[in-house]
């Protein structure tokens, strides 16, 4: 418990010291940006150099998210229209890999009171992991069903599955499966993804067979409840795009 309570202020002060310098190199890089049109012969470099910032980034979100979670307020709001914006957040991402991204949302499903930031983000993770698995010319699907009391979101994809003696460390901090992928990050979002479910009173429930794909089903509860003590925790978290913070 020690070493774990170790790595965890180690890896919030990592992401502390890198933001603040992320932060200028964004700011001075957009100025850069801006003076140059797309017909220059290096935009396409500015274009990668855009990317690799908002990777890094997002990485160190991870980090914040995982080590220094606060909880956000809940509010009301519809979990099939949370996951139709996370769709399309993530389409051109699908498009590129070559892979097809499908959300199927019942007509009829109550409306949550869930940290809707919070949620978008489990969501945003599991679809980024299932398209980053997903082959070339695959679809990965999204479903959503439920009553008055959970509500389950769905992402299957048609990947190489994962294999048994590896499917108990996936929710590891900093084990990933993607080894051979530039672009995975640090093996964070599973970790993330779990932590802030379960602070919410769901899970995350795991179904994979080698060669025939996974399936990731995230559990909400209908609503989730803030306590005084939590809210008024909330006003000092830190922000990772806060250069201060």
């Amino acid at each position: 418990i020690e070493k774990l309570a170790a790595l965890g202020q180690l890896a919030a002060g990592v992401a502390h010291e890198v933001n603040n310098p992320l932060a200028g190199l964004r700011n001075a890089f957009e100025l850069i940006k801006a003076d140059l049109t797309p017909q220059h012969p290096h935009f396409e470099l500015l274009e990668l150099i855009d990317r690799e910032i908002e990777r890094v980034g997002a990485i160190i979100h991870q980090m914040y998210q995982l080590y220094g979670r606060t909880p956000q307020r809940p509010t009301e709001f519809d979990l099939g229209q949370a996951v139709r914006d996370v769709v399309n957040l993530l389409s051109r991402v699908a498009s590129k890999r070559g892979v097809s991204l499908q959300a199927e949302t019942a007509d009829e499903l109550p409306r949550v009171r869930l940290p809707e930031g919070e949620v978008k983000q489990v969501l945003y993770n599991l679809m980024q992991n299932a398209i980053q698995a997903s082959p070339p010319g695959e679809t990965v699907r999204v479903r959503i069903a439920g009553d008055r009391d959970e509500i389950a979101v769905r992402v299957e994809d048609r990947g190489a599955g994962i294999p048994d003696d590896v499917l108990p460390r996936i929710f590891d901090p900093f084990f990933s499966t993607k080894t051979g992928d530039v672009h995975a990050g640090m093996g964070l979002g599973l970790s993330v993804s779990r932590r802030v479910i379960e602070a919410l009173g769901g899970r995350i429930d795991v179904d994979s067979r080698p060669a025939r794909g996974s399936t990731f089903t995230a559990v909400f509860p209908a609503g989730a409840e803030i306590s005084q003590e939590e809210a008024g925790d909330a006003h000092t978290e830190h922000d990772p795009e806060d250069p201060d913070c």
